[in-house]
């Protein structure tokens, strides 16, 4: 996945590599809960919660920033590779409503 910059002699110092510090894996399962909470009109925020909850992993414990990205980027992956079409309530979901609980 990626590119092995040693193997065609790029030194990494020379380089930044974008967004390292964000976790893109996600389990098949997840991608697919994702898309039924797309699907069902899941306001962003509480698929936040449900795809990248805080204590999935102790030792990496992520802002809620860090996780909106993450999710964001899943959903991004979801919606240019046609799994999710445009929603009611557009990309927050609900009643479209950013910032209301």
């Amino acid at each position: 996945m990626g590119i092995n910059l040693l193997a065609v002699g790029i030194k990494r110092e020379d380089y930044v590599i974008v967004l390292e510090n964000l976790d893109f894996l996600f389990t098949k399962d997840k991608v697919s809960e994702a898309v039924r909470l797309w699907k069902d009109g899941v306001p962003f925020p509480e698929m936040v919660d449900r795809l990248r909850p805080e204590s999935r992993n102790k030792a990496f414990r992520a802002s809620r920033d860090v996780r909106e990205v993450e999710v964001f980027l899943l959903l991004m992956h979801l919606g240019l590779n046609e799994k999710i079409d445009c929603r009611a309530g557009s990309f927050w979901g609900g009643d479209g409503q950013w910032g209301q609980q």
